[in-house]
């Protein structure tokens, strides 16, 4: 039986030791959730309510919240349908994995704040 663990730090290093993909893994999941609070914070700067993004989208208002809180995982052309609806569009960038770090602790050269970001 494992033991409970208290502390998501801890247990995030020893998913890692076990793992050499995790850390790539939740890297992508943080880079997917930055964009997602970009969306977000434009569609707040630009005076929409998630009701009105979702009718320029053509989805529900429910659609447009999972979206925002991370509780699905949209596909590209809904994001660049969220985008343009908030008059915006997404500039994809293909970064590569800085080669100084080892195997599992690899990261995208740049962090997710310079790589994603709404025009």
């Amino acid at each position: 039986m494992e033991k409970p663990v208290d502390d998501l730090s801890a247990a995030a290093a020893e998913w890692s030791r076990e793992n050499s993909d995790y850390s790539s893994i939740v890297e992508g999941f943080r880079a997917n959730q930055a964009l997602l609070d970009v969306l977000a914070e434009r569609r707040a700067a630009v005076g929409l309510s998630q009701r009105q993004a979702a009718e320029r989208m053509g989805t529900s208002q429910s659609a447009v919240n999972r979206i925002e809180v991370g509780e699905t995982d949209p596909r590209l052309s809904t994001i660049q349908r969220y985008a343009a609806a908030l008059g915006s569009t997404i500039r994809w960038e293909l970064v590569p994995i800085a080669a100084n770090q080892p195997a599992g602790e690899q990261t995208a050269a740049a962090p997710p704040e310079r790589i994603v970001r709404a025009s």
